[in-house]
């Protein structure tokens, strides 16, 4: 094994130290660097040829620009750091290992303190990678081995961009081993900050799909992924009280777009229950009270967006009616309902949430 901590062996015979006392290495050393000094000078006044070494093999010295063929392992001992800034000779790399045997390893690092890692790479340029493993071996060759035995195998992080990317003609990631893939949990609902494809997991752990920038969806967890949700029922609208939004008489054909997110106070108005219907959320069930009425005639609930309809949703076939009843009906714009009254008299209108799909 070469020990690249050691002194650096010289090819002069009459300085050569090998095997000599360690008083006779110390005049050696001091000949050496006394002749070092008239190369020097001598290189100022350009009067030295640069010689051409020869590759390094077992035993010599590294040579730095040329070819080293040593076979023996060349070990850095002592806390010694071997440092290559900005290399960029050989695959444009600072370090560049490459290995072209079955079962063999490009650049290998291990570490057994804690919290160490076996190999970490830094990239500050644009485009660059901080590690970047290639197999082209075949049928079996994996780019980026890691391997921990009670940590992380493979740690990926990134300050303003994506941790880890994983590019394969079958999958791009692969769980080899249990099958699994944990996920951390996070805050998320309907209208979290998101980028289209992305899954996340929130703290209840319940699984969210983004489907569109900012638009997620529930798929699976505690609650029902993707479908009905009955919640207490809620009052969202009284067009008899003052203190609700919107409110005041229907009259013959007349119309109105309301708002179904928050549950309201009987009274008052007041908001009890916000986002009782949540953001995101495509449709609702409810009830549907016609009180007050002047004569016979009926109201239709649609969607926010639609301004007319050939539907029916309540009717009474009498002055001072009160009836009700219960269906199902898609959201429009900011979780809107609309209420389109019939061709006679006039009435009130109450509209109770009784659950949610989302």
């Amino acid at each position: 094994m070469t020990d690249i901590t050691s002194e650096t062996e010289t090819k002069d015979t009459g300085t050569n130290d090998i095997g000599a006392s360690p008083e006779d290495r110390s005049a050696s050393r001091r000949q050496l660097f006394g002749r070092g000094a008239g190369i020097v000078a001598a290189a100022a006044t350009g009067s030295l040829a640069m010689s051409s070494r020869v590759s390094a093999d077992d035993g010599d010295a590294l040579i730095i620009g040329n070819p080293n063929d040593g076979t023996s392992t060349t070990q850095l001992s002592g806390g010694t750091t071997l440092e290559v800034n900005g290399g960029t000779s050989a695959g444009s790399a600072s370090v560049y290992g490459t290995n072209t045997a079955d079962n063999r390893f490009g650049v290998r690092g291990d570490a057994a303190g804690d919290a160490g890692r076996g190999v970490t790479g830094l990239s500050t340029g644009n485009g660059g990678a901080g590690v970047y493993g290639e197999s082209n071996g075949a049928p079996a060759g994996t780019g980026v081995v890691g391997l921990s035995d009670s940590a992380a195998g493979v740690v990926g992080r990134s300050t303003n961009g994506v941790g880890v990317v994983g590019e394969g003609t079958e999958w791009d990631l692969y769980a080899d081993q249990s099958g699994r893939v944990g996920m951390a949990a996070t805050a998320v609902g309907t209208t979290t900050a998101g980028i289209a494809g992305t899954l996340a997991r929130d703290a209840a752990g319940s699984l969210w799909y983004c489907y569109a920038p900012d638009r997620w969806q529930r798929v699976a967890g505690p609650s029902t992924g993707g479908g009905y949700h009955p919640i207490d029922p809620v009052r969202v609208f009284d067009s008899r009280r003052l203190t609700f939004p919107d409110s005041g008489v229907f009259t013959a054909n007349s119309q109105r777009v309301l708002s179904v997110a928050n549950g309201r106070d009987d009274d008052t108005g007041a908001v009890t229950a916000p986002d009782a219907v949540p953001p995101g959320a495509t449709a609702v069930t409810f009830n549907a009270t016609a009180v007050v009425t002047s004569a016979a005639s009926h109201l239709s609930v649609v969607p926010g967006d639609v301004a007319s309809t050939s539907t029916s949703t309540v009717n009474w076939t009498e002055p001072n009616a009160i009836v009700a009843n219960a269906s199902v009906c898609r959201l429009a714009g900011d979780r809107q309902l609309r209420i389109i009254a019939g061709p006679f008299g006039t009435f009130h209108a109450v509209i109770d949430i009784t659950g949610y799909y989302l």
